[in-house]
């Protein structure tokens, strides 16, 4: 498996180079596109304690498919000033694939929460943990430090 999925990214990368303009252009198209469906999806997992990994993959989806195709419809723009317009297609496939379908598991949650004790919005499930064990304390940066 590891000399055929090398063979397939060698070969893939090779036909992408024959229609690749210059290194900027690639560039430019990893900044807004990449960037643009990764900051959401990446940033949403650490903050919501809604976000699951449905969410993850249509934040990603739904910021990668257009970023495909913008270049093809809008050539006289330049691939960096798709970037606002994917981070918001993307935030928007985030909630809804979280929101349409079912939660992670409350037990997955308050494990994660008790091991990384993530920060924002993760008040009902900080609820949840010291209500199992109300001698819970998350650890934060200052307790760290201190």
């Amino acid at each position: 498996m590891n000399y055929a999925s090398g063979i397939f990214m060698v070969t893939v990368s090779i036909i992408l180079g024959f229609f690749a303009q210059d290194v900027n252009s690639l560039l430019q198209w990893i900044v807004s596109a990449l960037y643009g469906s990764y900051v959401a999806s990446n940033v949403l997992k650490w903050y919501w304690w809604r976000f699951n990994g449905y969410g993850y993959f249509w934040g990603m989806f739904a910021s990668l498919v257009p970023a495909l195709i913008f270049p093809l419809i809008f050539k006289e723009t330049l691939e960096l000033h798709y970037f606002p317009l994917l981070l918001v297609l993307s935030t928007i496939g985030c909630y809804l694939g979280s929101y349409l379908t079912k939660p992670t598991d409350e037990a997955t949650l308050m494990s994660f929460y008790k091991n990384r004790a993530p920060v924002g919005f993760w008040k009902p499930i900080l609820q949840k943990v010291k209500a199992q064990d109300p001698q819970f304390a998350p650890i934060t940066i200052l307790n760290a430090i201190w």
